[in-house]
């Protein structure tokens, strides 16, 4: 290292006080456990009945089987008045008329109408008067009792007549209907059937008419289940029945007002004159559904519902493609879209694992809970075309858990059949690269055979020229490039399991900087290198006689080593590091431990 290169690392200007200009940055310490996870890699579709088993829980591919039970309901002729249908506990009853009736009334006149006087139906006002005056509700008085009533039931109606029997700005009467009646009367009905019309207020303010009560009357409702015989044939009473059980057609006409649709069952025409039935829910539950009758000219063909069938609980369907399954298997793992229709309806969320799409035709699997327990969540799979990268997830971590590592450094050029050993297993350096597990090809200069032998470690790009094809990732460490001529290699797991990796060599031009990766721990804190916070002076200080002292403004979040910046996360929070150098302004950053 150059004492420039030094300096620079330090935080400090080069020897020709070149400033460092670096914008403020705010890094972030990973305190918390880490979640063990898992990659599935598909290489080809799975096969049917193959499976994937997480933790336990199996999921196995195939096609879905599951179907809604069903029944027909067949009419051999018309339902008698009385006769029944039962569905799943609602019975729904024939009638030949449904009871379901509109409120009346009846005003009666003695004689003619006075200017001013009012009738009022309902909210709504009428006013009789001698010279038609154009405000909504206003009638003209005709010569007799008998023309006034029809210019009453015209303007009621929006009849005939307006702008001289009825105000032009009349607007018909929402809630009510009139009829010139026997003799010198007018007769209102309710324009919807049922109770609800005896509600409609009838009153008047003449000295020559009233009504035969304060309110419409005698308004009746069906029962809930009441249903129209059709009054044309059979398949229009099936008609009815539907159109009650989805709250179709007309109620009040086909069926009673107080129906309620069925819950349980939908229903559509058939064949002829039939009904066909189907569960609302998918699976064999629909097979205990009642489909019961009282009929004279009727009958189904089972005394219940049938044929509804279900998959198993993680039952998957075989998709189009590998990518399809996998997002098939992702969804009945998260219990996702297409329950029934990409997985088994009656598939239940796992447990203790979560599924997500990984690159390619992969499935990432994490545990639910961070920690070292997540470790031993067991992967396996009967696939022929698929498998995980490990027996079980890997990585889970609990909190403040440090990973064990080393560094290799090379002083020159491995030699020919030199060896590096990580572990239990050895690499090999050859000049003429030969194709057995482990063999690393030496590179143009010491730079290049580390880089040789990091993408053997990890599989990275170079196989077959810069280490053997049947090379096999190493299990236990991953690698990365140093500071110059180095290696750093780190345990895949954490905590103080890592520290037993052996790390040796036979190098003439090489060493490692102990005999096993170190500094694994099972507790205490994670720690990170702070370049951004060691980068914040933009001002040359190599006048001023040094770099800068290190702080931390809150060492129960975190704690700095003053002269290299080592940052230590203690507790979970956020708080200064703070960069002090004499003559210069103090310059901080924010770092958050989480």
């Amino acid at each position: 290292m150059t004492p420039d290169t030094r300096r620079r690392r330090q935080g400090r200007p080069d020897n020709q006080g070149t400033p460092l200009a670096v914008s403020p940055l705010t890094p972030t310490i990973n305190a918390l456990a880490n979640k063990a996870s898992g990659i599935l890699t598909l290489t080809g579709q799975p096969l049917d009945a193959e499976t994937v088993v997480i933790n336990g829980k199996t999921y196995t591919f195939g096609t879905l089987v599951d179907v809604a039970a069903a029944g027909i309901l067949t009419l051999t002729g018309q339902p008698l008045d009385g006769e029944t249908v039962t569905i799943d506990s609602k019975v729904y009853t024939f009638r030949s008329a449904l009871a379901d009736v509109a409120a009346t009334g009846i005003l009666t006149f003695a004689g003619n109408a006075v200017n001013g006087e009012t009738v009022t139906i309902n909210s709504k006002v009428y006013m009789w008067q001698d010279d038609l005056t154009d405000v909504d509700g206003n009638v003209h008085i005709g010569v007799d009792a008998a023309a006034s009533i029809v210019n009453l039931v015209a303007a009621i109606m929006l009849g005939a007549g307006a702008g001289t029997n009825y105000a032009t700005s009349m607007t018909e009467h929402p809630t009510a209907t009139a009829v010139d009646g026997a003799g010198d009367t007018i007769d209102f009905t309710a324009k919807t059937k049922g109770t609800g019309g005896n509600s409609i207020a009838t009153t008047e303010a003449m000295t020559q008419g009233s009504f035969g009560a304060g309110t419409l009357e005698n308004g009746t409702d069906a029962a809930n289940g009441d249903v129209a015989i059709s009054s044309v044939d059979a398949s229009g009473s099936i008609d009815n029945l539907i159109a009650a059980m989805d709250l179709s057609g007309t109620a009040g006409d086909d069926y009673a007002i107080a129906m309620t649709a069925h819950t349980t069952v939908d229903s559509a025409a058939g064949a002829g004159d039939t009904l066909d039935a189907t569960a609302k829910t998918i699976g064999v539950g629909g097979n205990s559904i009642d489909s019961l009758e009282g009929l004279t000219n009727g009958s189904w063909g089972a005394a219940t519902l049938e044929g509804g069938g279900g998959a198993a609980d993680g039952n998957v369907l075989i998709g189009g493609t590998a990518s399809d399954s996998i997002d098939n298997l992702i969804a009945a793992v998260m219990l996702g879209a297409g329950g029934g229709t990409k997985y088994a309806a009656a598939t239940t969320l796992h447990a203790t694992v979560a599924a997500a799409v990984g690159v390619g035709d992969t499935m990432g699997a994490e545990a639910k809970t961070a920690g070292e327990a997540g470790n031993a969540l067991t992967t396996t799979e009967g696939l022929t075309n698929g498998s995980w990268g490990a027996a079980t997830l890997e990585g889970g971590s609990e909190i403040g858990s440090i990973y064990a590592t080393g560094i290799l450094t090379l002083t020159g050029q491995p030699l020919n059949n030199e060896t590096v050993t990580i572990g239990t297993k050895a690499y090999t350096f050859q000049d003429s690269l030969t194709d057995v597990d482990g063999n690393v090809k030496i590179g143009a200069d010491a730079s290049e055979s580390l880089d040789n032998l990091i993408a053997a470690i990890d599989l990275g790009a170079g196989s077959g020229s810069k280490y053997a094809a049947s090379m096999t990732a190493h299990p236990d460490v991953d690698a990365a490039a140093g500071a110059g001529d180095t290696m750093d290699v780190t345990a895949e797991i954490p905590g103080d399991e890592g520290n037993s990796i052996n790390s040796t060599q036979t190098l003439t031009n090489g060493t490692w900087g102990a005999a096993t990766l170190e500094g694994g721990a099972d507790t205490g804190p994670i720690t990170q290198q702070m370049t951004a916070a060691r980068t914040l002076f933009t001002k040359d200080v190599s006048a001023y006689g040094g770099g800068p002292d290190w702080s931390s403004d809150d060492e129960n979040v975190h704690t700095v080593d003053q002269r290299g910046g080592l940052v230590t996360g203690v507790g979970v929070g956020a708080a200064d590091v703070v960069a002090t150098s004499p003559g210069v302004t103090p310059v901080a950053t924010e770092v958050t431990v989480e």
